[in-house]
């Protein structure tokens, strides 16, 4: 027989509620007095995780009366190694104390990006964040694009408990601009000409290097 009593998530107390090792129902502390239960607390970290010890279960960190014995041990927790092992309830005395500390099952992924404006996508899925704290372990596939970039990808592989670094910088597409100036009355002139507000040079002027896409040009 067990008595179930579980520490609410958070920490708060829940009071022993004792049952008879025969009959199952609630019996006096007199009548408990000749039981041999040991008080069992079990504690994970992180803490929250699920617990089951037995045919109990809880959510860590836990207590609960139980007779000495083996018994079988399960602590899960999302994103993180499930552990499952058999342990001997009373062999340490009045109270025994299982502490769990569970193996993270994802990695971290850095990302740098030029231009810093591109898309990025994990898997497929459009992401704003440069860097994730938690990505599932495994093969994980990076997209790069921009209109006037040249699109990358490249694939990266998470591990346990390490962080991940992806650099791609993208290749620009370039075109060609051309600009000339004449008097009025007629002939070449030289006027300086002013890219996106920055001066290039004077006309007559030509560059074959220039991102395509829209630029604003002044003479």
């Amino acid at each position: 027989a067990q008595i179930l009593t579980p520490l609410v998530k958070g920490g708060g107390r829940v009071q022993p509620r004792r049952t008879g090792p025969a009959t199952g129902q609630p019996s006096s502390d007199a009548d408990w007095a000749d039981t041999a239960e040991v008080k069992v607390k079990i504690r994970s970290t992180p803490a929250g995780a699920s617990v089951r010890l037995g045919d109990y279960e809880a959510v860590t960190p836990a207590a609960a009366f139980f007779r000495p014995g083996k018994y079988r041990l399960t602590v899960t927790l999302p994103w993180y190694q499930s552990v499952s092992k058999d342990v001997t309830v009373g062999a340490s005395g009045a109270e025994d104390v299982f502490q769990l500390d569970l193996k993270p099952n994802f990695g971290a992924l850095r990302m740098t990006v030029t231009p810093t404006t591109a898309q990025v996508q994990l898997d497929g899925e459009v992401i704003t964040e440069r860097e994730l704290t938690r990505v599932a372990l495994g093969p994980h596939t990076v997209a790069v694009s921009d209109p006037r970039y040249y699109s990358r990808e490249q694939t990266i592989n998470v591990t346990s408990g390490e962080k991940a670094q992806v650099t791609l910088k993208l290749k620009p597409k370039l075109g060609g601009l051309e600009v000339r100036a004449e008097h009025p009355g007629g002939g070449a002139a030289e006027l300086p000409v002013l890219v996106d507000g920055a001066r290039v040079g004077v006309t007559p002027w030509r560059s074959r290097e220039l991102l395509i896409g829209e630029h604003r040009v002044t003479v």
